[in-house]
């Protein structure tokens, strides 16, 4: 009952993005060959030891894969696919693959600032970032293999997060609370700068004002936009000269959180969160306000 009230919800909200992407969506997304596949897969492999659903693979046998796109990426610059792996006498499982190509999109700005984003998801997969926030208690994809290629391309291989979206009601929100709480305290105060030194954005989040100049240029100079446009260099310089500075996550929204199944009390959902594209330095506050907005 509470999952079709809430698609209701969702569906009034006209919030569609949350739904599997549309045939006419996927029939879009180039098809990944399958000798890719298959060597995305094996290089996957040496790290199974990480995933629980692997245990008792041989992961010397042979094995069949199949692919399902999932995803156009941010931009045009590639897509998401799921593989099915599937060993003898053993239950298949699911890696997601995110598959970028540099060479797409334009040479504006922003798309430089997407590919820029891209190499930082990268940074957060191969620095250990993932397995600080896992061990913190914040549950993420687990990276199974990455491959970046300057300025062409990148491969990121990880676990595929289970759950379901929801609205954000009163539990949920108590939920990512909670996840953004630990995953603040682990990179607070010099672990910040260590973070931003491995590879992290040095300014987190999207929605900073350095990344929206025309938008600022185009606000209006009455009412209270445009009060709103005379002090926003102001807070731009008071955020970031803010003594308490973390990591944010950047981009948490619905898009990219997962629900699974209730903590022990009952009460609180348990929120696994995905793409850290604009994973970087900021006060905590950037995350929540984006969070609860």
């Amino acid at each position: 009952m509470e999952e079709a009230i809430a698609d209701m919800v969702l569906a009034e909200l006209g919030i569609e993005n949350l739904e599997p992407a549309s045939e006419s969506v996927l029939r879009g997304i180039p098809e990944l060959d399958g000798v890719e596949a298959r060597s995305l897969v094996q290089s996957c492999l040496p790290h199974l030891s990480k995933v629980p659903e692997s245990a008792g693979i041989d992961s010397k046998s042979s094995f069949d894969v199949s692919v399902s796109p999932v995803a156009c990426l941010w931009g045009g610059m590639g897509a998401v696919y799921e593989l099915h792996v599937k060993f003898p006498g053993q239950q298949s499982f699911s890696i997601m693959a995110k598959i970028v190509d540099f060479y797409k999109g334009g040479d504006t700005p922003g798309d430089e600032r997407r590919r820029a984003s891209y190499v930082c998801e990268a940074a957060f997969y191969t620095q250990g970032h993932a397995e600080r926030l896992l061990a913190n208690g914040c549950t993420v994809p687990i990276p199974l293999h990455v491959e970046l290629c300057e300025n062409r391309w990148l491969r990121i291989c990880m676990t595929r997060l289970s759950g379901r979206r929801t609205i954000m009601n009163l539990e949920a929100t108590l939920g990512v609370v909670s996840w953004l709480s630990r995953s603040h305290a682990t990179f607070w105060g010099v672990r910040a700068d260590e973070a931003v030194q491995s590879g992290l954005q040095a300014q987190g989040c999207f929605w900073h004002l350095d990344c929206q100049a025309q938008e600022h240029a185009k606000m209006p100079w009455d009412g209270w936009q445009g009060r709103l446009r005379l002090a926003a260099r102001g807070i731009d310089r008071r955020l970031k000269s803010d003594k308490m500075q973390t990591i944010c996550h950047g981009d948490a929204k619905l898009d990219n959180i997962l629900f699974a199944e209730k903590q022990q009390d009952g009460k609180t959902d348990i929120p696994s969160l995905c793409d850290f594209q604009y994973c970087g330095k900021a006060p905590p506050t950037k995350d929540l306000a984006y969070m609860l907005t």
